[in-house]
């Protein structure tokens, strides 16, 4: 059975699931070229039917998620979520009323679905879909938000038994949850409402500092690093909500909880101010687990949502005492949802079990042929030669001290480049950081990088090496003694988040064992393929376009090296 599943609030997107398992996913963004693209996914769509071999006739579910207030308005007037998007990606001035406004959505989002608002949601993605040719009679679900998550964090571990946690700002008036997955089916123990949301606290973080919401709180995580020590008991947030059992409360309203952030931003350096806040983050968060975990007597444990982009947070988790194994959904904000739904339906209609999901290679792929025609269109510009050894020569040029971009087979899924859309480095060179900082990706010093680091070599470079973790989502501390090797992929606090490399991506491989050949060390700086603010890359144009803009003296594009001109 082929379900589709659609998303359309947050980073939109599309899936196919078929028999159960994820054949092709993607987000808008990587099509329209806008990050965190807002509105209905009709390109991401068309490709994902095109990838799996289908016409709109020949689907018979489809799967949408979420019928909040602000979904569903965003929905039934596109134009709202699309006045909002340049606001809240700081491209226009704020408007007067944008408090006003923060408020509103604070309030709305407080609001669960009911009859109301889910049949004016299935009524505007009927149309949406209409549009996209689906003329036929279907079936049309849509998943609750946190269901969505929790479907995805469940089925796609492996785990046949589980604890599974969601948690984010808020949906579908909902802001964590907490069950057991067994087989794939997740029971619900404990509902926590948006009132109680540890990652509107964060948001509200984030704006405060004057950073994107839904976009920079990695940038929060990481300005946390360079505040001295703020002791626990000078630090008012920890005050700010309560954890009993496999329950957290607010202890304030949240007005009152802002009105204290804002005291407490002017009396402190926002890097203190980060500090404090991501301390609380970790502590409620270990406490709420730890206490599920003693309570269920479960030690496999997975968890999704947009609070799961926080690496160290997951750290602490997965370093918890009575935490056997772990799983995070590798798409964990609302980009993945279009999979959570549709692996959801997939499990109440079909005979699905939980399967560990082997990579998430699931975009478009192109080949040599599409490659040639994008040259041309940069004819003057770059140079080019086809290579029988297209990863023998990067590998060689990383070594020597060169930053090289790196294009080859299907598109990643979600926020991580994992080899198929990086730029590259070596893991030992400052210089290297400061240039992708500050010269080609264009974002702020502070932001760390990450590395790829082949398999056979994580437990030399990384304490704790419990489970490889094939998709960027978890913090590792760094060997003491080793820091100097990694200088350009170490966060302040001794910490790194790697992309732990087995055989899932051979030609990537090949790129990291020639840098060990070169260097002896199986590790590179790896990050995204994009300019800060911009999409990963998805086409040839895009990465030949991105290559000219920055000046990087080489790129791979599958097997053909391109130069500068």
């Amino acid at each position: 059975m082929d379900i589709l599943g659609v998303w359309d609030g947050h980073d939109t997107g599309a899936c196919v699931v078929r028999d159960g398992r994820v054949i092709a996913a993607a987000n808008e963004e990587r099509f329209t070229r806008r990050k965190l693209e807002v509105q209905f996914p009709h390109k991401a769509l068309s490709w994902c039917l095109g990838a799996a071999d289908l016409r709109p006739a020949d689907v018979e579910v489809v799967a949408g998620c979420t019928s909040d207030f602000s979904v569903t308005l965003g929905r039934v007037w596109p134009k709202v979520k699309e006045d909002y998007y340049p606001v809240r990606r700081h491209k226009v001035d704020p408007p007067w009323n944008v408090e006003i406004n923060r408020l509103i959505q604070n309030a709305t989002g407080k609001l669960r679905s009911n009859r109301m608002f889910h049949a004016l949601s299935k009524r505007a993605l009927r149309k949406e879909l209409a549009r996209a040719g689906f003329d036929h009679d279907y079936i049309l679900h849509i998943v609750d938000h946190h269901e969505a998550h929790a479907a995805a964090a469940a089925l796609c571990s492996g785990f046949r038994k589980s604890l599974v946690v969601t948690m984010d700002a808020l949906g579908d008036g909902i802001s964590t949850t907490i069950g057991i997955g067994e087989d794939g089916d997740v029971r619900n123990l404990e509902t926590m409402a948006t009132r109680d949301s540890l990652g509107l606290f964060y948001q509200e973080i984030t704006h405060l500092i004057g950073m994107r919401i839904l976009e920079d709180e990695g940038k929060v995580m990481s300005l946390a690093d360079f505040a001295y020590g703020v002791p626990d008991e000078k630090n008012p947030f920890l005050d700010l909500y309560e954890v009993n059992g496999m329950r957290i409360r607010a202890r304030l309203s949240p007005g009152a909880r802002y009105k204290l952030l804002q005291r407490t931003l002017w009396r402190n350096s926002r890097e203190q101010f980060a500090h404090m806040a991501q301390r609380a983050f970790e502590h409620f968060t270990s406490q709420l687990f730890a206490n599920a975990v003693k309570e269920t007597g479960l030690s496999s444990v997975v968890w999704n949502g947009g609070i799961a982009s926080n690496i160290k947070m997951n750290m602490h988790i997965r370093l918890l005492p009575d935490v056997k194994e772990w799983f995070v959904f590798p798409h964990m904000g609302d980009g993945g949802l279009a999979i959570g739904a549709a692996l959801k339906v997939a499990k109440e209609v079909d005979v699905v079990h939980p399967e560990r999901i082997p990579h998430i290679f699931l975009g478009p792929e192109y080949g040599e042929d599409d490659v040639l025609t994008a040259l041309k269109g940069f004819a003057g510009k770059v140079r080019w030669e086809r290579s029988d050894d297209a990863a023998g020569t990067a590998a060689e040029r990383i070594a020597a001290g060169d930053i090289v971009f790196w294009y080859n087979g299907r598109m990643e899924l979600g926020p991580r480049a994992l080899g198929n859309r990086s730029i590259l480095a070596r893991a030992d060179s400052p210089t290297a950081k400061h240039d992708l900082n500050l010269r080609v990706k264009k974002r702020v010093w502070f932001q760390p990088f990450c590395p790829s680091v082949l398999e056979e070599d994580c437990k030399r470079f990384f304490e704790d090496v419990d489970s490889y973790d094939r998709f960027m989502t978890m913090g590792y501390v760094i060997q003491d003694g080793l820091k100097d090797q990694l200088r350009a992929v170490i966060n302040v606090d001794g910490s790194s988040r790697p992309q732990m490399l087995g055989q899932e991506n051979p030609d990537y491989r090949r790129v990291i064992e020639g840098v060990r050949k070169e260097t002896g060390d199986g590790i590179v700086l790896n990050t995204s393929f994009n300019v800060h603010g911009q999409p990963i890359v998805c086409t040839p144009e895009d990465a030949l376009q991105t290559f000219v803009d920055t000046g990087v003296p080489l790129m791979a594009l599958g097997d053909v090296l391109v130069e500068q001109a």
